[in-house]
């Protein structure tokens, strides 16, 4: 059984019976701990000009590789919190989320809106399913 994410803030807004749209923020002390991880793990492949691997100045290494280190952080964090928000409101998506809004500064919450199409609630007899 999974735990919940108790750093995940989140609501859900109806667009339309088979359409929510979700707004998802994760703790910034979560999210600078995973983007610190990320850091140690690019400082220790990484090969730059003067430097041995593993070698080079931690901020160098986040200056220069910033953008892959975001995108690493996001494609760390963005699908645990999609699946947690979705576990938790009960939403059966019929594909994947489409993100819209994605947001992140260290020491600040990673913040994210999306899009989901779900599995429209139909009733046989006189049961939901």
């Amino acid at each position: 059984m999974k735990e919940q994410m108790e750093h995940v803030k989140s609501t859900v807004k109806d667009l339309s019976p088979s359409r929510k749209e979700i707004e998802a923020e994760f703790d910034a002390e979560e999210a600078d701990q995973e983007l610190e991880r990320i850091i140690d793990r690019f400082s220790g492949r990484v090969k730059l000009k003067g430097f041995r691997q593993g070698k080079a100045p931690r901020e160098m290494v986040k200056q220069m590789f910033a953008s892959d280190i975001h995108q690493s952080l996001y494609d760390s964090l963005v699908p645990k919190v999609l699946d947690e928000v979705l576990t938790r409101h009960g939403i059966r998506p019929v594909g994947m989320p489409v993100v819209n809004d994605l947001s992140y500064e260290q020491g600040r919450p990673l913040r994210l809106k999306d899009v989901v199409e779900k599995w429209p609630d139909f009733h046989i007899g006189s049961a939901p399913v």
